[in-house]
This record gives structure tokens, sequence and C-alpha cells, in this order.
């Protein structure tokens, strides 16, 4: 048998972990409050009593309390996890949003682009002066002759 001088030590180095005795419901009840830290003291220190693989030095008042303020470390420790946990996932669903936003500026730049390239090829086949097109699309001569091109390389040859 195995014998540690707290059950701090013993928890340390042969476990369990606060979620091997209680269920996630439990864990939500002692996050939460509605179940007291000492029902689950009262679990380890039941199975403390029935193992014969380990033991403890410290009397019985001192690693109750010893194991009740363990189990408080380990439902604040639960809490900042889930704090942490719901952060990220806030993150990520912002993260998700600014996607999204992004998209569907894209989409709609793409669309309003060609739409532009549309009139800019139905106004020079109507013969409409560049300079006048440029001034309705509120850009310089070059730029609009930057897009001409880029709408001629885009359109279909004919052949």
């Amino acid at each position: 048998m195995k014998t540690y001088a707290s059950i701090d030590e013993l928890l340390t180095f042969e476990g369990p972990g606060l979620q091997d005795y209680v269920t996630p419901a439990e864990l939500d009840q002692l996050i939460d409050g509605t179940l007291a830290p000492a029902v689950i003291a009262d679990r380890y220190t039941e199975d403390l009593v029935n193992t014969t693989l380990v033991a403890v030095e410290t009397d019985e008042a001192t690693t109750r309390a010893d194991l009740l303020s363990w189990i408080r470390y380990e439902i604040d420790g639960a809490v900042e996890q889930r704090k942490e946990i719901a952060r990220e996932e806030a993150g990520q669903r912002k993260l998700d949003a600014i996607r999204k936003v992004v998209a569907t500026e894209k989409r709609l730049t793409g669309l309003i682009d060609f739409r532009k390239a549309e009139l800019i090829l139905e106004a020079r086949e109507m013969g409409i002066q560049k300079a006048a097109i440029a001034d309705a699309l509120e850009v310089s001569r070059p730029t609009l002759d930057k897009m001409i091109s880029r709408v001629e390389e885009r359109a279909p040859q004919s052949a």
C-alpha cells in the first residue's frame, strides 16, 4: 500500500480527477451551487476507505478539509475552462461573421464590377466618349482604359 502525506499529494500522484467522480450534470450543479461539494467529498472518502492500494497520513478532519478545498479548486478550474471555451466559441462566431460579410462583399463587388463592365461596353457601343464614361464612373480616363482592357480580355472572342 502506498501512503501519502496528504490527500493533495495522493490526488496529485494517483488521481482520480473530479470528472471521474461526477457526471457532467453534477459538475453543472457543483458550478451553479445546487450540489454541495461535500457530497462529492463523501464519494472520495468512501473510495479512500474502501481501497487497500493507497492511504493518507493526515487525520480524517484534515483530509476532509483538504479534499473540500481541492474540490473547490477543481470547480474553479472547470469554470475557467468553460469561460475560455465560451470566449473561443464567441471569437469563432465573430470570425465566421466577418468571413460571411467578406464573402458577401466579394459577391456584391463581383456583381457590381460585372454590371459596370456591361454598362461600359454598352456605352462604348453607343459611341459615348470615354471622358463622359469616366466622369459617370467617377474614375480617371487611364483607370477607365484599364477597366475597358480588362473587360475586353474577359469578353469571349468572336470567330
